[in-house]
């Protein structure tokens, strides 16, 4: 089965159900961490989802949240 990459933005609390159940139903994950510095796939063609796991953040809000540069650069 093809994976699911979960993307992380900051200290969300909580995803260990979310990444358990989809474990349960037999995805594969990866779980990338954007507020470590973690890079994205180079391409998302053999990605089965995206889950992308943020919190409260604006697009003007670049400088405090880096992680904002990843997505407007793709």
């Amino acid at each position: 089965m093809k994976k699911i990459v979960v993307i992380r933005n900051g200290c969300q609390e909580g995803t260990d159900h979310i990444e358990k159940t989809l474990r349960e139903d037999g995805w594969d994950l990866e779980t990338i961490r954007l507020e470590k510095g973690e890079p994205l796939p180079q391409s998302f063609e053999e990605i089965g989802g995206l889950l992308i796991l943020g919190e409260p953040m604006h697009v003007y809000e670049q400088e405090t949240n880096p992680c904002l540069k990843v997505y407007l650069n793709m």
